[in-house]
């Protein structure tokens, strides 16, 4: 199973996340802690699905926005220390 992803939703209800908890901890996927689900609990009681939509899209679209700026900062975090390291070594 991927373990990179950014952002992991479901569509449904309080009572399907628990169901749905339940078996993925008992199969040991680590995506259950990351499970979003019901997506954009927060939207809207409009249901339509074209409102859904949007709900959905803005939602996955900041987690990846998230997901992207966790990896920069790691990035930046990664090459400081292989910056200071190698002076490290040569000083």
């Amino acid at each position: 199973a991927r373990k990179d992803a950014a952002y992991v939703g479901m569509i449904g209800s309080t009572t399907k996340r628990a169901k749905f908890d339940n078996w993925l901890k008992a199969e040991g996927h680590p995506v259950a802690d990351r499970l979003v689900c019901p997506m954009a609990p927060d939207a809207s009681s409009d249901k339509r699905p074209e409102v859904l939509a949007v709900h959905f899209a803005a939602e996955i679209m900041a987690a990846l926005t998230h997901h992207q700026t966790q990896l920069e900062t790691q990035n930046v975090a990664d090459a400081a220390c292989k910056i200071f390291s190698t002076s490290i070594i040569w000083a």
